[in-house]
């Protein structure tokens, strides 16, 4: 096999690591994770086989001591076999991370890079579209309700393939589907097709190609039928960043500036106040639509106020009094029990509940090095699949902030491509000034 196509294999391999660990398309949660452990085998045959050293990269180390630190209580509070197992979930990824960051540096990354999360992104969107479309319309599309050991809980499937479906309210006498198609729910196949989207809009915005704009319409039209609030709010703030972000000509540089620190700050902000105004919207059309749920859920209070945080996935008082009672974090162990009274859903509370106020120097630690070091230089590139990977990167981030861990397969595969691109442009550059 010749060289580039073995990279082509190998970053293959990665997505399919990637698209295993979203879906359910396998739902045995056994030969799930034998599949996932064997496709992890590959790439680590790869790069032993290649005869390279692993790349232990900051970014990797920061996100092996989240791990670490958030164990540590383990010792003191739970079972300890039982947390191990729990842990090594989030230390599969970061393996994987280690294995595309040492196998493709001093690459050119292939096409399969871009490639794949678009087919496999518009082969679910279309799904998901033909899906809502025929229910919409009252045609007799059946559908079975079946266990999915892998997530734990009964999902209706549609019949002919077309996926999952859920239904969250009404609009002229019409029930409305939220379309997942093989997500666990609605909001994790929105944050997938944010992969994507950022890919085919950069790609349409540089070439003007009709094909990728046909394929970011499907992309688009999927995303909102996902009805998936933390999904919008994420490629708003990814977009709003991005624009600030922006300088007047690209440039190849291997870290941000005060100007850009700067601007970083300006654009969270007004990210913020924008996410608010929207949510403010949200609610406010739900007065109009009381019938779409989609539009309040889970944003208003028992008083009808809007909030930017889902009122069930954080419990302010509860949080607090545990950061008080564990400053060091209660440990992977104790994650199901917490989740009987609160909802971890948002990957920072996340940290701070399991792995205290370590965890959380660690994270600040971790996205200053992403941001300062990756996203802004990444972002000013005159790489189109940089750029997009830099947009998706903050996209997944935000959205983690409602549904996610900063540790899963698709988060750390964008962070890896990022940043490998990022050090091989850096090099590249040095070369040609020797």
């Amino acid at each position: 096999m010749r060289r580039k196509g073995k990279i082509e294999f190998f970053v293959f391999i990665a997505w399919s690591c990637v698209i295993l660990y979203c879906t359910c398309i396998i739902k045995s949660n056994v030969i799930d994770n034998l599949m996932q452990i064997f496709l992890l085998f590959i790439m680590l045959l790869f790069v032993f086989l290649k005869k390279i050293n692993f790349s232990l990269d900051k970014v990797a180390i920061l996100f092996l001591a989240l791990i670490f630190v958030s164990c540590i209580p383990d010792l003191f509070y739970n079972s300890i076999i039982d947390s191990i197992i729990m842990m090594l979930s989030y230390i599969l990824p970061v393996i994987m991370y280690i294995c595309v960051i040492s196998y493709c540096k001093n690459n050119e990354m292939p096409k399969a890079t871009w490639r794949i999360p678009i087919v496999f992104g518009i082969i679910i969107s279309l799904l998901g579209i033909t899906n809502f479309s025929l229910r919409f319309m009252g045609l007799p599309i059946g559908s079975t309700l079946k266990y999915v050991e892998k997530f734990g809980n009964y999902m209706e499937f549609s019949d002919y393939g077309l996926g999952v479906f859920a239904s969250w309210g009404t609009l002229a006498g019409k029930t409305l589907y939220r379309i997942q198609t093989y997500f666990i729910e609605p909001s994790k196949m929105a944050m997938f097709l944010i992969i994507p989207f950022f890919l085919l809009l950069n790609a349409y915005r540089d070439t003007k190609n009709k094909k990728n704009l046909l394929g970011l319409i499907f992309i688009s039209i999927a995303f909102i039928l996902t009805m998936s609030r933390a999904g919008i709010v994420s490629i708003v703030g990814s977009i709003i960043l991005e624009r600030i972000m922006l300088r007047k000509k690209y440039i190849v540089k291997k870290r941000a500036n005060t100007y850009d620190i700067v601007r970083l700050i300006i654009s969270g902000a007004i990210f913020i106040i924008v996410s608010v105004c929207l949510i403010y919207f949200l609610v406010f059309l739900s007065k109009f639509f009381p019938n779409i749920e989609f539009l309040s859920s889970g944003i208003t209070s028992l008083e009808g106020k809007a909030n930017l945080i889902r009122n069930e996935t954080v419990d302010q008082n509860y949080i607090l009094a545990h950061v008080i009672s564990y400053p060091f974090g209660s440990g992977f162990g104790s994650i199901l029990e917490l989740n009987k009274v609160t909802n971890l859903a948002n990957a920072l509370i996340f940290w701070i509940m399991i792995g205290g106020i370590p965890a959380l120097c660690i994270i600040i630690s971790l996205m200053w090095k992403l941001f300062i070091e990756y996203y802004i230089p990444s972002i000013n590139s005159n790489s189109t699949l940089q750029r997009s990977l830099a947009s998706a990167f903050v996209g997944l981030t935000i959205h983690s902030l409602s549904y996610g861990t900063w540790i899963t397969h698709e988060y750390l595969l964008v962070i890896a491509f990022m940043t490998t691109i990022q050090r091989n442009r850096i090099k590249k550059i040095g070369k040609s000034y020797r």
